[in-house]
């Protein structure tokens, strides 16, 4: 096994194991806070994070999609390249600033939906009809890796948001089981020990290949210096 191939196995190695102790880190914290936490729109900040559900205007008539390479377009325009499985992020405004054909005054939150597109709402849009603002809770998680930050991040500066100053809401995530997230930073964890185990595997072979080409040099300086040879 070349030494090239060997430390891309433990490159790919310590990714995984770090992104598994990441994900149950994440979600061992948010198990251990299942209660939820209800907001109107108007009282969520940077930092709120957790389980939350938030009474707001959901405005359908802002949202936009963004593929997985990061382009944005208009919910309802055309769009080569379009799937079902495009996130959607729509503005989450005040109970009172919900009238149609009028901007926000403020957008207070951006919401992550990844199955708008495949229900209800995601029809009325394919038909070119941007359905209305709507007064509703939204339920979900703010925070602990919930919602596709990069994507979202896209989705934001078309709509002029800072992403730093407005909570990302993944719509429908609930908090999961403890022992399951704990288990998940455990395999990261043996990830870790693995990497060990080869990183010292890899470094006894190579003792042993220089001790072998070590004994046949002095071999072979042995037979070149013996004159009966």
């Amino acid at each position: 096994m070349s030494r090239t191939l060997i430390i891309t196995l433990l490159a790919l190695l310590f990714l995984g194991a770090s992104a598994a102790i990441f994900v149950g880190v994440q979600e061992a914290r948010l198990a251990r806070m299942s209660h939820r936490s209800d907001y109107a729109a108007e009282e969520l900040a940077p930092e709120t994070h957790g389980f939350v559900a938030v009474f707001g205007c959901v405005r359908h008539d802002l949202a936009v999609a963004t593929t997985a390479d990061g382009r944005v377009y208009k919910l309802g325009a055309a769009q080569a390249g379009a799937t079902d499985e495009d996130r959607v992020f729509t503005p989450l405004s005040s109970r009172a600033d919900c009238e149609e054909g009028r901007a926000p005054s403020k957008i207070y939150a951006l919401v992550e939906d990844d199955d708008a597109l495949s229900n209800t709402i995601g029809r009325v849009y394919k038909s070119r009809i941007a359905p209305p603002p709507v007064p509703a809770f939204v339920e979900g998680v703010i925070g602990f890796g919930a919602g596709s930050t990069s994507l979202a991040r896209h989705a934001a500066a078309s709509l002029g948001v800072d992403l730093s100053r407005v909570p990302l809401l993944a719509k429908g995530r609930h908090p999961g089981v403890l022992w399951v997230a704990l288990m998940t930073a455990a395999a990261g964890l043996h990830g870790y020990a693995l990497i060990v185990v080869v990183a010292l595997w890899a470094r006894r072979r190579r003792r042993r290949q220089a001790e072998r080409s070590q004994f046949s040099d002095e071999e072979n300086e042995f037979y070149e210096d013996d004159p009966a040879v």
